[in-house]
Parts: structure tokens; C-alpha cells; sequence
């Protein structure tokens, strides 16, 4: 074994000691989250991870222990009380800790989503609504399979765009008797994210615009409640298509 691993290997046993001290206490601290010797003690062994993480090499460790550890610093000074937020995001911390032990290599980015949470948990303000997406309603024309159409393509293509709650509307598809298997009569609605371009949406109907309902709307937000009590958004509907032309029966011949 060489001398850093040897190194390692004791750093990787004093930090698994430490690691189960500072869950307990966040654990504690969850149930009792205004002692204040709690929070000192998870402090401590924050502070005492970073220490010996920079001692042995560990460098992402020690950036990230850091700043958590000035979270619960500010914490200690009473700037926002410990609640469920906080403790939450600080467990999923302590999860990531034992991972940038064990496989700092590509954690960069999660100990920043990591510690951008944290922050604004210990803050106390409420995150940003997301901005509002767009709504989609269309319906393709009635002769599409005959023509090759595959509205199943079109679907997929939208989930691709990052499409959810994607619906089908049947209320223009006729009584069973009136029903031609070959007449496209399903509607569709969707939501797409906001950060989708409107003519990304739209070119997946570039050639199926000139016989079509097509109906592309920004979703309205609803202030009053949360981004996830939020109900769908208002979908308007669709006029009924017209009505195949009616054919004359030919004349019998004689």
C-alpha cells in the first residue's frame, strides 16, 4: 500500500466517525431544532471534516464543507431559524460529502446546486416561481392517414421538446356508426417548459399548418398559489371540424 493510500485510508475512517456524528445531529436537530447545542455540535463536526479533509488532499471536500459550514455558522448567530427546509437540504449535503470522499471526479456541480439550496433554505425566502410555459391545442386534418400522416411521430417530437401532460381530446370523434377508421378525429393538448423557442414547436407542424387547428399559447401564471398546488392551465377548446361534404350514391346503371 502505498503512502497516499495509506493516507487516505485513515482520513476515509476518521471522516466515516464524523459523518455518522453529524447525521445524528442533524437528526437531532430536526427534532429539536432550536438547541442551540445542536447546532453547535453539527457546526463542530463540520468544521472539523473541512479541517482534515484539507489536510489529506481532499480539496473539493473542503471547498464544499466550507460552505456549509458558513451556513450553519450564520445559523449559530441566529440570522434564520433551523426548519424542515434547512434540515432537509443539509441531509442530502451530508449524502454528498460521503460521495466526494469516495468519487469527487464530476461532483462540482451538484455541490453548487447543493449549496445554492442550502442558502436559500437557511435565508428564509421563498424560491422564484418558475416562468410560465406554453399551452398547446391542435388537431390534425381529417384526411392525415390517408395522406401518411402519423400523429405518433408528432407526440414523440414534442416529448423530445420536453412536452408533459399530454393529452388526448375526443370529443370531435363521432358515434361508432358515423366512425371512418381512416378519419383523424383525436385532438391532442400538451404543456411545454417556457424555455422551449415558439418556432421550435411550431416547425414540428410546418407541414401540416395548412390543414390543421393549431392553437399555441403562453400558460398564465396563478400568483396566489405555489408552483406545485398550481392546477393545469385553462385548455380553450377546439371547434368542431367541419363536416365531410356529403357524396351522392352513384346512379344505378341499367
Amino acid at each position: 500500500m502505498s503512502m497516499d493510500e495509506e493516507i487516505g485510508g485513515l482520513f476515509r475512517q476518521e471522516a466515516a466517525e464524523l459523518m455518522a456524528s453529524l447525521e445524528r445531529g442533524l437528526l437531532d436537530l430536526e427534532r429539536a431544532p432550536k438547541d442551540r447545542a445542536i447546532i453547535d455540535a453539527v457546526f463542530r463536526d463540520l468544521h472539523t471534516i473541512k479541517g482534515s479533509g484539507a489536510m489529506f488532499g481532499f480539496a473539493a471536500l473542503a471547498r464544499f464543507v466550507h460552505e456549509f459550514e458558513s451556513v450553519f455558522d450564520n445559523l449559530r448567530q441566529g440570522t434564520h431559524g433551523v426548519d424542515q427546509a434547512v434540515i432537509a437540504v443539509a441531509l442530502r449535503s451530508c449524502d454528498h460529502i460521503a460521495r466526494l470522499i469516495e468519487a469527487p471526479e464530476g461532483a462540482e456541480a451538484t455541490s453548487a446546486e447543493l449549496l445554492d439550496a442550502l442558502r436559500l433554505a437557511a435565508s428564509g425566502e421563498t424560491p422564484a416561481a418558475p416562468p410560465p410555459g406554453w399551452s398547446l391545442v391542435f388537431r390534425l386534418g381529417r384526411q392525415v392517414l390517408r395522406l401518411g400522416g402519423n400523429p405518433r411521430l408528432l407526440l414523440a417530437e414534442l416529448a423530445e421538446l420536453g412536452a408533459t401532460d399530454i393529452r388526448a381530446r375526443l370529443a370531435a370523434i363521432p358515434a361508432l356508426d358515423a366512425l371512418d377508421a381512416q378519419d383523424c378525429c383525436t385532438g391532442w393538448q400538451a404543456s411545454l417548459p417556457a424555455n422551449v423557442p415558439q418556432t421550435a414547436i411550431e416547425d414540428i407542424f410546418l407541414f401540416y399548418r395548412d390543414d390543421m387547428q393549431f392553437d399555441l399559447q403562453a400558460a398564465a401564471p396563478t400568483p396566489e398559489l405555489s408552483a406545485a398546488a398550481q392546477p393545469p392551465a385553462e385548455v380553450p377548446p377546439l371547434p368542431d371540424p367541419e363536416p365531410e361534404p356529403a357524396v351522392a350514391p352513384p346512379a344505378a346503371v341499367r
